[in-house]
Order: C-alpha cells, then sequence, then structure tokens
C-alpha cells in the first residue's frame, strides 16, 4: 500500500484507508462477471446482423454501461462519505446512533507491527484486536461518517451473537463530561477520551460498569498510555454482564 499524503487532513486519510481496504477486499457481483465474460466471447466473433457496427463495438458500448454504473456508484459513495451532514461540532448522541447502522467495509485486519491493534485507525488512534487479547470479541466490520466538522470511524465486533460498535471521532474531542456511560435506543453508551479523540463503545444488554472493564482490560493489553479508564473499573460487575 502506498505511503499516505501526509497533505490530507485526518477525516480524508480515513476515507482513504476505507476504499483501500473495500479495494482489496471487494469484487463485482458474479452475474455482473460472468454477463461481461459472455459479451467478450461474442465480441469476438464475426459480426452477423449485417449493421455494420463491428461486435466488438457494439460490446464496448455495453461493457461501457456496466462500467460506468460501478463508477457511478463508486463517486456516490465517495461523496457520502466526503459529505458534511450538518455543520459545526456533532453531538455524543449523534455519534452514538452510528452503532445502529450496518457495516459499509470489511472488517479492518490484524496490525502486523502490533499484534494486539488492527489496522484501523484515526490519525496514530488505533482500533484494538480484540480477538487477539482472548476476549472473544473478533471484528466483523466497518464503516466511516461524517457528523458536523468530524470524520468518525466504527468497528463492529461480534461475540456469540452480540454485536458491540466501537467508534472514534477526530480530534478535537467532543466537550461531554467524559468519560461517562448513558443509554440510547436500549444500547448501553460509554463514552471516553483517548489520545485526543472521543470514542465510544455501544452494546445492547449490559452495564456501562462492563463496558468500562472491556476499555481498562485493553488498556492494559495494548499499553496505550493515554487511556483515561483506571485499571480498577468495574472488577467484580459478574460473570452476567462480562464483556472481556
Amino acid at each position: 500500500m502506498a505511503a499516505e499524503d501526509t497533505n490530507l487532513s485526518e477525516h480524508e486519510q480515513m476515507i482513504v484507508r476505507a476504499l483501500h481496504r473495500a479495494a482489496s477486499t471487494e469484487r463485482a457481483p458474479a452475474q455482473l462477471r460472468e454477463r461481461l465474460e459472455a459479451e467478450r466471447s461474442r465480441a469476438s466473433a464475426p459480426s452477423r446482423s449485417g449493421s455494420g457496427v463491428p461486435a466488438l463495438a457494439r460490446f464496448g458500448s455495453r461493457a461501457w454501461s456496466g462500467a460506468a454504473a460501478l463508477v457511478a456508484a463508486a463517486v456516490i459513495a465517495v461523496v457520502l462519505l466526503l459529505g458534511v451532514s450538518t455543520s459545526g461540532t456533532p453531538s455524543i448522541a449523534s455519534a452514538a446512533a452510528l452503532a445502529t447502522k450496518a457495516s459499509t467495509s470489511a472488517a479492518p485486519g490484524p496490525d502486523p507491527a502490533a499484534r494486539y491493534q488492527l489496522t484501523a485507525r484515526v490519525d496514530r488512534l488505533h482500533f484494538p484486536n480484540w480477538e487477539a487479547q482472548n476476549t472473544g470479541w473478533r471484528a466483523v466490520g466497518s464503516r466511516i461518517d461524517t457528523l458536523g466538522n468530524r470524520g468518525v470511524e466504527t468497528v463492529f465486533y461480534e461475540r456469540g451473537g452480540q454485536q458491540i460498535a466501537y467508534s472514534i471521532v477526530s480530534m478535537p474531542t467532543i466537550k461531554s463530561g467524559s468519560p461517562r456511560t448513558f443509554m440510547s435506543g436500549g444500547r448501553t453508551v460509554y463514552v471516553w477520551t483517548e489520545s485526543g479523540h472521543t470514542c465510544l463503545l455501544s452494546v445492547a444488554g449490559v452495564s456501562g460498569a462492563a463496558l468500562q472493564n472491556l476499555v481498562a482490560s485493553t488498556r492494559v493489553h495494548t499499553g496505550a498510555s493515554a487511556r483515561t479508564a483506571a485499571a480498577g473499573w468495574a472488577r467484580g460487575t459478574g460473570s452476567r454482564n462480562r464483556l472481556s
């Protein structure tokens, strides 16, 4: 992968990384690939239509229609990623709402230079590789959104049919009185500040103390000096709500 352009903003670099992940994992639909192969075979045969238009030219026109549709879809995706939904600083509630949306990109892989973190990151802050930390949580997808004047990347993790959303908001932090816990749409949301970024965890059916415990245990595994969660948080929360 090419080196990042340091002239890009942090949000633009987030989008570039997401597009690289998509390009490395996504392929054209099987039906479209089969259609293009069939058209390519017919294009190589002599024209019998008598129209005077070479078969190859007709194939090129049809192929261009399909390619144009794919290009248009890609352009729309980039516009949506770059577009600003509202002006100004977003609210914590709007950032928390992203946890209920579907992933739009493949899950980021482990960072080869640091096994306890993933390649996905916002600025220098990486998402944790919880699977390598023996928590049972495995990254299954991701998405990037724009909220006001901030970019937000979310990685989704699953374990035993349960899904947790981990969001990192681009700098500067959103003033929210973090760390704190609140409920949103039936989900428990935990907010804290790390390395100049506002971070959120969101999951249904567990306590805020369990989320704090997960952050605290992640701090131990990654050795991240900037985590604000105290190592003693949520000890003795019980097995029902334990996430790590």
